[in-house]
């Protein structure tokens, strides 16, 4: 038996007294965190199947309801756009892919930053400290399947082969080996 846990039989009724159940003490502060540590909360919003938009939000602010995102994969209505509830998952949830580690980088002049969907950037050793500091997500470039990783600012988007160039408004960074991932100084070009 846990140490939270006691058998209870006094109070109980004749036909029963030879029976005991098992009661939980409540638990600690220390306990639930530890157990909030190790078992994350998952909710529909983290599924593969969500897909949220500007305009769920905007639904959410004048409805009062909160939608978190549309689930085309629900086993009530399969194959057909739903609000996604606010809490709990359903039985159809698979989870959205995490950060991965980075792969050990292929010699000490080059080293990789951690991106969303499991990507890694290529940069320079001596822009990795400044480059780091920020938190970048891969994206995928429209109509194309180039993808770059970029982060998020007050001012906009910020893409990271920007920031290692600083090239003057209106020029435009190429990749010559045409990796949006690499962003080697020697791999980035201005025209």
């Amino acid at each position: 038996m846990e140490k939270n846990e006691r058998r209870e039989t006094e109070g109980r009724k004749p036909e029963q007294a030879g029976q005991s159940r098992v009661v939980r003490e409540p638990l600690t502060a220390e306990e639930r965190a530890e157990i909030m540590k190790a078992k994350p909360k998952w909710s529909c919003h983290d599924c593969i199947f969500c897909i949220s938009s500007v305009c769920l939000w905007a639904r959410t602010l004048l409805s009062g309801f909160p939608v978190t995102g549309m689930c085309a994969n629900h086993p009530d209505t399969p194959g057909q756009m739903r609000p996604v509830p606010h809490g709990g998952v359903c039985r159809n949830f698979q989870a959205k892919p995490l950060r991965v580690e980075p792969p050990v980088p292929p010699n000490p002049k080059v080293r990789y930053i951690t991106l969303t969907r499991g990507l890694h950037a290529l940069v320079d050793a001596e822009d990795y400290e400044w480059l780091n500091q920020h938190k970048w997500h891969a994206s995928p470039a429209a109509g194309h399947s180039t993808v770059y990783a970029k982060r998020s600012s007050r001012h906009g988007s910020v893409f990271m082969h920007r920031m290692i160039m600083q090239p003057p408004k209106g020029m435009v960074v190429d990749h010559i080996n045409g990796n949006g991932l690499d962003k080697l100084v020697e791999i980035l070009v201005l025209s």
